[in-house]
């Protein structure tokens, strides 16, 4: 199956995320601003984890999120392989993996969510101490107030330069991989076959290169979703 030629891929790469970044992607490109860094995201999400007091072991929502909290505030890989490094933008093939991505964060970015999803813990564990780091990020309230917009970004014809695969090496590794496709596979298929053949993007994609879509969730599945697409012009 070829999927590249004349250093571009002839396969359209996919990122998922919230229409809350769709103004910033459409002014600056895909990757061109990373929303973290306006936010204070990793420096929030780092704050809260270190507070003292914190019950990880009595709360069973907060005993789940500790250890992915915990691989965000290192930036590691786990030993399953999944990618906990933030600050950088990420492309699929898979579109149903970009569409999962976009559905379970509740912000478009696993690392915004996860920090507000933990101030809302910290809010019901000790309101002083959620006001008083609160007073020192001053996007928090508004974060808080907005709604879940699943964005789905479609990038098309992405020079190879501009890519390597998600743990750091070259792209070529992931692109071999699609390479062994037998050619003719059914669309459902590749898109289930590449959920986890993704890449790291290393340099932003102009706008004319993108097609934008709102996802409409029509189950409650986050493992196999049923959705549709309404692209925004």
């Amino acid at each position: 199956m070829l999927v590249t030629d004349n250093g571009q891929m002839l396969v359209p790469l996919y990122h998922g995320t919230s229409k809350i970044f769709l103004d910033s992607i459409q002014e600056s490109g895909l990757g061109g601003k990373d929303p973290n860094i306006m936010f204070k995201s990793y420096e929030l999400l780092t704050e809260m984890f270190n507070l003292e007091g914190w019950n990880w072991s009595d709360d069973p929502e907060l005993s789940v999120m500790e250890p992915t909290i915990r691989h965000i505030v290192d930036q590691s890989v786990s030993g399953g392989g999944f990618n906990f490094r933030h600050g950088k933008t990420y492309l699929t093939p898979s579109e149903l993996t970009a569409v999962r991505y976009a559905l379970s964060s509740r912000l478009g970015s696993e690392l915004l969510s996860t920090t507000i999803s933990l101030f809302d813990k910290l809010k019901a564990w000790n309101e002083g101490k959620a006001r008083e780091v609160a007073s020192k990020y001053s996007t928090i309230s508004e974060l808080l107030s907005l709604e879940r917009q699943p964005l789905l970004v479609e990038a098309l014809r992405v020079p190879i330069r501009s890519l390597r695969s998600e743990k750091g090496d070259a792209p070529e590794v992931v692109i071999d991989q699609i390479n062994n496709l037998p050619d003719g596979m059914d669309s459902i298929l590749f898109h289930v076959v590449f959920q986890q053949h993704n890449f790291e993007l290393i340099g932003p994609l102009p706008v004319e290169n993108l097609r934008y879509y709102e996802i409409e969730w029509h189950n409650s599945d986050p493992d196999l979703p049923k959705y549709s697409l309404r692209p925004i012009e």
